[in-house]
C-alpha cells in the first residue's frame, strides 16, 4: 500500500500486517522473510511519517476469530475478488470469497489504477510439455470456485487431452505467451498470474 494513501486505510493496513505476524511467527533462525512470502518489509529506509503514525495509532489491536489474532492474508491486487481459502491454503472461517468493492459497489482497484484489474494474453501453444497433450489446441474451464477462479480445466493437445485441477496446477501447468497489463504494460511470458480467467474464442 503507497504511503500517500489516506489515514485510515494505512491503519488497516497496520492491523492486517501486525495480526499475520502475531498468527504466522516462530520460524527457528528467523520469524517472517521480507519479500512476498510474508511481510514484504523494505526496511527502515523505507518508512515514512504517514505508516509509523499508522502503525503506533493502532499499537497492539489485531484482528481477531475466536480470541486469536487472524492470518491476515493481504495483496497488492486480488483481480476484483478475493478467494475462499478452501481453494488455496485450506479452509479457514474468516478468509472467504469476496468482492472487492466499496459501499457504492464500485471496485476498489479500478479506483486504484491497479494494473492487475484486468489483463489479457494468450496461452503458448508448445509451453506445457509436461502435460503430455503435445502443442495445446484448447482450454476449457469445467469447474470454478465461489470467486470465478478455474479449479479445473480440460487441456486438448495434438496428442490428447488432460485434466489439471486446483488454481495453482492451473496457474503453473499453462504459460503465457506474455501479457498486456489494464495500464497497457507488459508482463513476461511464463505462468499465468492469477487462475480467474476466461478463454476466448480460440480456446472453448
Amino acid at each position: 500500500m503507497p504511503s500517500s494513501w489516506s489515514a485510515e486505510a494505512l491503519k488497516s493496513q497496520a492491523v492486517a500486517a501486525r495480526s499475520y505476524a502475531r498468527a504466522t511467527r516462530g520460524g527457528t533462525a528467523f520469524d517472517f522473510y521480507p519479500d512476498t512470502r510474508d511481510q514484504v518489509y523494505g526496511g527502515a529506509s523505507a518508512e515514512t511519517t504517514a505508516t509509523n503514525g499508522a502503525v503506533s495509532a493502532t499499537a497492539r489491536i489485531h484482528a481477531v476469530y475466536g480470541g486469536k489474532p487472524i492470518t491476515a492474508f493481504f495483496h497488492s491486487s486480488g483481480g476484483g475478488y478475493t478467494e475462499d481459502s478452501a481453494y488455496v491454503f485450506g479452509a479457514s472461517p474468516y478468509l472467504k470469497a469476496v468482492r472487492d468493492v466499496d459501499g457504492a459497489g464500485k471496485p476498489f482497484e479500478a479506483r486504484a489504477n491497479s494494473p492487475w484489474t484486468r489483463w489479457t494474453g494468450t496461452v503458448d501453444p508448445g509451453g506445457s510439455p509436461e502435460l503430455g497433450v503435445g502443442q495445446i489446441t484448447n482450454v476449457r474451464v469445467l469447474e470454478r470456485s465461489p470467486s470465478g477462479r478455474a479449479t479445473k480445466v480440460e487441456v486438448s493437445g495434438t496428442k490428447g487431452s488432460k485434466v489439471v485441477s486446483g488454481e495453482y496446477g492451473v496457474r503453473q501447468r499453462l504459460k503465457s505467451t506474455g501479457l498486456r497489463r489494464a495500464d497497457g504494460s507488459s508482463y513476461p511470458a511464463g505462468d499465468l498470474p492469477s487462475a480467474r480467467v476466461s478463454f476466448g474464442a480460440a480456446c472453448g
